[in-house]
C-alpha cells in the first residue's frame, strides 16, 4: 500500500530556479530531488542514497520514493545575482512563493528516511542558483521552529551531527542578509570559486525565520572552518564579521 507525506514550504529569499527557459523560473521536482539526494548522503551515508532514491551502477535501481511538487508561484521578479556588487553582477528572474513537496512510497522505512531528509533540508538547505549564498532559502511554512533553542533541538533530532552550524544573533531584512552572505573573500578553501575551475564553497549560508525575525545561518561539514572564515572576514572588515554568531552545533560563540 502506498503511503504519502506532504510538506508545506516557503521561500524566504528570491530563488533563481529555472528549467529550459532561464527567464521563466519554476519550482522543479528534479531540482529538489537532487538536493534531497545530497542531504540523504550526509545523514545516512552515500551508500544508502541509491537504495532509497535509486540510481545506476552497483546498488542502484528504481527509486523507492515518488516525489511531486505543487507550487503557488507569485509573479517572478528581477533580482540581483550578486547583491554586494550593486547591480554589477547582473540580474535574473527569481521566484518567492509557497510550495509543497509530496513524498509517496510503498516501503515505510524508505519513506521515513526521505521524510527526515526533507526536514533537515527545510532547516538548513536552499534551492536554485546562489543557494550557498542565501538565495532560495527554503523554510517550513507550518510548524516552523519558533526560536533558536527549538531550531537547535530539531537539528539534533534530525540526526545531523557533523561540522559546525552558527546563527546570527541579530536579525535583519532578507535583502541585507543576502548582501552579507554574498560579500565574502576570494579564498577558494573557504568560499569556493568559479575560476580557473568551479569549486563549491565548503561554507553554506541560508536565511531562517524565527519568531523574532530573520537570521542568517552558516553551515560547514568541516569543524573549525567557520571560525577561521569569520576571522579572515574580520581582517577585511566584511559584513559577516560585524555580527555575533551563536553556535547551533559545534564550536563556540564568535
Amino acid at each position: 500500500m502506498m503511503e504519502s507525506k506532504e510538506y508545506n514550504l516557503k521561500l524566504l529569499t528570491p530563488c533563481f530556479c529555472a528549467g529550459a527557459d532561464p527567464q521563466a523560473p519554476e519550482i522543479r521536482a528534479p531540482s529538489i530531488r537532487g538536493h534531497l539526494r545530497r542531504w540523504h548522503g550526509r545523514i545516512y551515508g552515500h551508500n544508502d542514497v541509491k537504495a532509497v532514491w535509486g540510481g545506476i551502477g552497483k546498488g542502484g535501481g528504481a527509486s523507492k520514493i515518488q516525489l511531486r511538487v505543487q507550487a503557488w508561484p507569485e509573479a517572478s521578479t528581477r533580482e540581483e545575482i550578486l547583491p554586494h556588487k550593486g547591480g554589477g553582477g547582473g540580474y535574473r528572474q527569481a521566484l518567492a512563493c509557497d510550495f509543497s513537496v509530496i513524498l509517496a512510497a510503498r516501503d515505510p522505512g524508505a519513506l521515513e528516511k526521505a521524510a527526515a531528509v526533507v526536514e533537515i533540508w527545510s532547516l538548513l538547505g536552499s534551492l536554485g542558483a546562489r543557494a550557498n549564498r542565501a538565495a532560495g532559502s527554503v523554510w517550513p511554512a507550518n510548524s516552523a521552529p519558533e526560536n533558536i533553542s527549538e531550531l537547535q533541538a530539531r537539528i539534533h533530532k534530525s540526526g545531523w551531527s557533523e561540522g559546525d552550524i552558527y546563527i546570527s544573533e541579530r536579525t535583519e531584512k532578507a535583502a541585507m542578509l543576502r548582501l552579507m552572505a554574498s560579500d565574502t573573500l576570494q579564498k577558494p578553501d573557504l568560499f569556493g570559486c568559479v575560476r580557473p575551475e568551479r569549486r563549491e564553497s565548503p561554507i553554506k549560508m541560508k536565511v531562517v525565520e524565527l519568531d523574532d525575525g530573520l537570521h542568517l545561518i552558516l553551515f560547514s561539514e568541516n569543524g573549525g572552518l567557520i571560525a577561521r572564515a569569520i576571522k579572515e572576514l574580520g581582517h577585511a572588515s566584511k559584513p559577516l564579521s560585524r555580527t555575533r554568531w551563536l553556535p547551533l552545533l559545534g564550536g563556540k560563540t564568535l
